[in-house]
């Protein structure tokens, strides 16, 4: 399943933080797929697991995957750059055909 770094989870604390949620969830899912079945990935505050929700923790924060986002995703791990030119969250290790060119994940 996911791994999840100690950065990502508190950038995620910090969201929630700042939206005034009292929990730090948020969920992972897959918004498409390009061409070669590459999985595209978003990700959504939420104020609650639902039914069927594959529910990790770390550093205090819970992810959220449904079926397929946890398929798609396998021993994926999701960073965060805090670097001003790539600041965001990051997945690497990703299974699947890494030499794509939709530039997705």
């Amino acid at each position: 399943m996911l791994n999840v770094t100690a950065d990502a989870a508190n950038a995620v604390k910090g969201m929630a933080q700042q939206e005034n949620y009292a929990e730090a969830l948020i969920r992972i899912f897959v918004e498409g797929r390009c061409g070669c079945g590459a999985a595209h990935f978003n990700m959504s505050l939420e104020d609650m697991a639902l039914d069927g929700d594959h529910t990790l923790e770390a550093e205090g924060a819970r992810f959220l995957l449904d079926a397929e986002a946890a398929e798609a995703l396998g021993d994926a791990e999701l960073g965060y750059s805090s670097d001003p030119l790539r600041q965001g969250f990051t997945l690497s290790n990703l299974p699947g055909n890494s030499s794509c060119g939709c530039g997705g994940h």
